[in-house]
Order: C-alpha cells, then structure tokens, then sequence
C-alpha cells in the first residue's frame, strides 16, 4: 500500500543505481483515472498520462480493487468485439510520456474470471502498441502475445521501437469480445527490451532493496535501488527471480539488472534482443567463476535456450533445476533441451520436476502427461488448460452438429493446396497411386475448392493461412465431420485395399493410427460423419480458433486429442474401449528407405508390411536417384507389387448408424 511516509525525493545510498523503473505515474490507479470515450477530454492537455484512459466506444469500463491495486474492468456492449482501453490516451498524441525514437516495453495483468465467447478479435487479450507519422496511422506496430482464453490471470509484455518521425504514439489493452469482461491492472511501462516485472513504489519492496518515487507519489515514476551494501547471497536470490520472470517467459528477455562492477551485472546488460551471443558468453564466464550462484546459471540457461544450444541449457540447469527457486517454466526449458539431445530420463524428471512447480496440474495429470512424452509438457499442459476450461461448451456444440448425421464415409480425401500440378514428385506419385486403389471414390481437395466443400468460417479464414499445417488439420476434421470418410496426407503411399478400414473403425466409428495411450498420428484419419470423436475435435477446433491466432506448436492437433482423451470421460472410453488400434511405427517404415538402394528385398518387406506408408517430400537433391527407393516409387515400379483397381470404382463403406 502506499506509504505516506515515504519523501518523494528518497534518494539512494551512494554507489547504488535504480535496478529497475517504471514510467508509468500511478501505476496502482489509486489516484482513480478518467475513464472516458472522448479522444481528447475537456482538459486533456492538462492531465497527466496516469491521470485518464481512453475507453472505445464499444466496450464499457469501471475501476475495480485488485488487492494492493485497481484495475480497469472492460467488457463488451454486444456491438463490436474492437473492445479496449488505451492508459493515457490513444491517437491524437505521444501518450504516457513516450517520444521518437525510443525503445519501450509496456506490460501489464490481464485476468479472466470466465472464457470470452461468440468470435474474438484477432488481437484479442493482448497489448498492442500503435503510432503515427505524418497523418498515417500504424495500428499493429507491436503485439504481445495472446493470454489464454481461460480463467486466470497472465502477464503480458510487448516491446517496440518508435521510428524517429512519429508525431503520436500509444498502447491499446484488448478485451476482443463483444460480449464478456476482462480486468487489465499493474501497467509498467519501461524504457528498453525488458520491463515484465511490476513495480510500484508505493509497495513495500523486497528485502535489502529500496523503491521511491521520482516525483510525487502515486504521480511519478517508480524506481527499484539496490544498494551497494547488499549481502551477495540475496542480491544472487533476487536477481535468480527476474532472470527466470524476464527470460524464460514468451518474450525472453532477460532482467536489466544494474550492478557496477559485477560480472552478472555484465552479463545482464548484454541481453538484449540483439545480443544473445554475448550474453551466453559473458553468462559461462560467470558461472566458472562461481559455479554455485543461481542467477548467472539461469541467464546461461536462457541465452542458450534463445540460441538454441541444448547442451548449454542442460549444462547451465541440470545442477539448479531442482532448487525451490527455480521455477517451472525453467524446468521445462530443461525438459525440452535434454529431450532434444535424445535424454529422454533427464526430459521426464526434469518435466516431473517442472510439474510439482506448475500451479495448473495436478499429480493425476502430471502422470498422464508424462506417460505419453516429457518433451512437449508445456505446450500440452496449456492444451489442456484450454480443453478444461472451455468442455462444456465443447461439448454442446459436438452434440448440436451430430444431431443430424447418418454415419456415412462415402469418400476419401487428398488435400495439396497449390493442386498436383504444382506438386512434388513424391507427393504427384503418391495421387497417382490412390487414383489406382479399387473400390474408393477419391477427392482432391484444394485451397480454391475449400469453399465448396465445408463451411469457412471468417475466423478460421483470418488466422489460419491455408498453407499452414494448422488449416489442414482444421480442414481434415470438418471434411470428416460433415460427410465422413478418410482423410489421406498428400505423402500417404497406399498399397493396400482400403477395405481393411471399415473393420478398422469398427464401433468407434473413428481410426487413427496410435504412437502410445491417447497420442495419435494424424496423417490417415478414417470416420463415419455421426463419429462423437470427431465432432468433439471439430468444436474444440472452432472455439480455439476463435480466440486463438496460432497454435502452440506444430503438434498442436495431437495434444487436442490427448487432452480430450484425458478430460472427456466418453471420448477417452470410446478411444481406449473401441474399434482397433495400430501402431504408427510400421507405416513408417518405408520412409526410412527412400533414401536407400531399391531391389534390396526389404524393400518389398516393408510395403507388404502395411496398407498405408508415410512418406515424405523433403528429399535433397543428393539423396535421390535412379537407384533409390525414392527413384522406384517416383517411375511406378512397384505397381506389380500392388493392389490396383480392375474394374470401376464403386463406392465402399456404407452407411451404418
């Protein structure tokens, strides 16, 4: 709380320096600002950047307690889902006190009590930063990245640099939804790349460490001092905890922990967006000097992880990972590094570890996850997350779209966006395989002929690019959803009679080839169009997309499945309880071969080893040839080998309710 004691001239004690400042006056809106949805109040030019925030005019705002703070309340009238605030003031001026030329970071809480519905805007639940020059309006300079549509509250940051010319400059804190609220609190604006920790001077500061005001309080800037009498073990304790919050979160930076005369300090100063190299190096040379302090371990940690060296995120972590100040999005970096270096022992307990720190699992998840892989942890407990939070709904949109389904599978489906014309060899020599399989009615699917075939939704058309590998896991489940059938990747080498599918999907009324438990392959899908697995991953997709911009990461489809599996009592049964299950290793098999020598007899081995191959397109030059397997397979060569249609093709697969 603020300390009325406090003399807004505090000054340091000599040989100190502020460790850290934030340029946002009343940072804890104690003063109670202007909420307004006038550009330019009566006055305005009098007010002080903390002393009024701009509200559009499709959302409606109030100032709420948040603990030791407020926080402004936006949520939207049902107009527009362009819900947000801007501290300070939008266009029409350099707002918060920013000028040309100059790198910031603006950072602030963002909390949920319930998801958002209905579609959100695409910079929904982030902080954007905007400017003009010369009459032009730059809405999207800089976005921060997206907090979870999901109860909870995030911090968030975005970073950017004002061009020299600007005459105006501004934030915008997103609500997104035209119906739903969100609270946005603890603004901290910071001159340079760093700046995610809240300070405010009118909070009692951590121990040996002194916060003032730069002018009058709860009017002026705060600053954090360390002084230089402060005991090395704290100092190492406390700078461990900036480290970890500023490097290790999305925005990886590290803390711009000042420190005259300290190598850490150093080290510090050098992590900068541009200066990871440096860092890492000035960080190593920290930690041969005193190999038990913590905070210089975990800048070597992030510098690495940033650079994308494994073995130096694994050797700056292994000793540390397990002490209580290392937190779990730190041990999860350790995870995945070791993971990468085929360690997998070290992933697991790493990931175990990082778990037991993870306020958002608990120990039955923990082990569900861990079971299936250690090296994704993260971004599926964040899959997971969002599955838990929004199952309800899921749900009911599952159960409403499978109301009127017969359980027909009358097609399969090839999707290459460009159409085969423009494909590669391997891709253009799998079709023309498929084309020969007896009994089945084949459908290319291509970018412009999406439209005809599934509804496109204006979000799923906004942030979903149709040459990503998200939009085709979209596509893969709606075609399924609504006509039922299979759906091949463009690399599929199908040598079998696709009969066999039918016994497949059984009464799961869904196929999928399984790597372990509730993790699948998603490159041959097969389903009847009334599959409740089916209209369960089509509605999770479409409420994730409605909030979402991107996924987690390229496996983001699997971890969709896995989390369902986990959560949904009936779709977990249904997986585990129905129809049969394969193993994605034998399919596999070939791929490895492509490269090899053709006429070897294992090759001929392994396409009689399965029905289905999964290929790849991504050869070099110098790993194909005549002589290759990839060579045999691209000329037809193995057609003797293989089932080919004899007569018309008729359909397979009938109905079955």
């Amino acid at each position: 709380m603020h300390n009325p004691d406090r003399a807004a001239n505090d000054v340091a004690p000599a040989g100190g320096g502020p460790v850290l400042a934030n340029l946002f006056p009343d940072p804890g809106l104690r003063g109670s600002p202007v909420l307004t949805a006038d550009l330019a109040p009566d006055g305005h030019h009098r007010l002080g950047p903390g002393d009024w925030i701009y509200v559009h005019k499709h959302g409606r705002a109030s100032l709420v307690d948040d603990g030791d703070v407020r926080a402004v309340r936006i949520e939207g009238n049902g107009a527009s889902n362009d819900t947000h605030i801007s501290p300070g003031g939008r266009d029409g001026g350099l707002r918060l006190g920013m000028s040309p030329g100059r790198t910031y970071t603006f950072a602030a809480d963002v909390e949920l009590e319930a998801p958002l519905g209905g579609v959100l805007h695409p910079d929904a639940l982030r902080i954007v930063a905007g400017w003009e020059a010369d009459g032009q309006r730059t809405w999207r300079g800089a976005r921060s990245a997206a907090a979870q549509n999901a109860p909870g509250r995030t911090r968030l940051a975005v970073t950017f640099r004002l061009p020299p010319e600007v005459d105006g400059a501004w934030v915008r804190l997103f609500c997104g939804a035209a119906k739903g609220a969100v609270q946005w609190s603890r603004f901290q604006l910071s001159e340079g790349a760093n700046g995610r920790v809240f300070l405010d001077a009118a909070a009692a500061p951590p121990a040996g460490l002194i916060a003032r005001w730069d002018g009058e309080p709860d009017a002026s800037a705060s600053e954090l001092v360390i002084p230089d009498t402060l005991a090395p073990d704290l100092l190492d304790d406390l700078l461990a905890g900036w480290v970890q919050l500023e490097a290790f979160e999305a925005s990886a930076r590290a803390a711009a922990a000042v420190v005259p005369g300290s190598d850490l300090a150093s080290a510090l100063g050098q992590a900068r967006e541009d200066a990871w190299a440096e860092a890492l190096e000035l960080s190593e040379a920290a930690v041969d000097k005193e190999p038990e302090a913590l905070a210089p371990r975990l800048l070597m940690g992030a510098a690495a992880a940033r650079l994308k060296k494994p073995e130096q995120v694994v050797a700056a972590l292994t000793p540390v990972f397990e002490r209580p100040a290392v937190d779990a999005t730190t041990c999860y970096a350790l995870g995945r590094a070791c993971h990468q270096l085929g360690r997998l022992d070290e992933s697991a307990e790493a990931s175990r570890v990082a778990m037991s720190k993870d306020p958002r699992i608990d120990d039955g998840a923990a082990a569900e996850l861990l079971a299936a892989s250690p090296g994704t942890v993260p971004e599926r407990v964040a899959v997971r997350r969002f599955v838990s939070a929004h199952l309800d709904q899921i749900r009911r949109m599952a159960r409403a779209s499978r109301a009127d389904k017969n359980g027909d599978m009358p097609y399969v489906f090839v999707y290459w966006a460009q159409g085969m014309e423009a494909a590669p060899p391997i891709v253009r020599a799998c079709y023309e395989r498929l084309k020969r399989v007896p009994g089945i009615e084949l459908r290319l699917i291509t970018e412009a002929s999406v439209p005809y075939w599934v509804d496109l939704p204006n979000h799923v058309k906004q942030r979903v690019p149709a040459t990503k590998a998200a939009f085709s896991d979209w596509l893969r489940i709606a075609l399924l959803k609504e006509y039922g059938g299979i759906w091949v990747d463009a690399t599929c080498y199908v040598t079998g009679d696709l009969d066999v599918v039918d016994e497949l999907v059984g009464d799961r009324r869904f196929f999928a080839f399984r790597y372990n438990d509730a993790r699948i392959s998603s490159w041959f899908l097969a389903a009847r169009n009334n599959s409740y697995i089916v209209h369960m991953m089509h509605a999770a997709l479409e409420v994730y997309f409605r909030s979402h911009d991107k996924v987690t990461h390229y496996f983001f489809f699997h971890d969709l499945f896995e989390a369902l599996a986990q959560l949904d009592d009936r779709f977990g049964e249904i997986w585990e309880t129905k129809g049969q299950h394969r193993p994605t290793s034998v399919p596999h098999q070939l791929q490895g071969l492509l490269r090899g020598p053709s006429g070897t007899g294992e090759d001929i081995a392994a396409i009689h080893g399965s029905f289905v191959h999964k290929l790849t397109y991504k050869l070099k030059a110098h790993e194909v040839g005549p002589d290759t397997v990839a060579g045999a397979l691209v000329r037809g060569d193995y057609e003797g080998n293989l089932v080919r249609a004899e007569e018309p093709r008729k359909r397979r697969f009938p109905g079955r309710g």
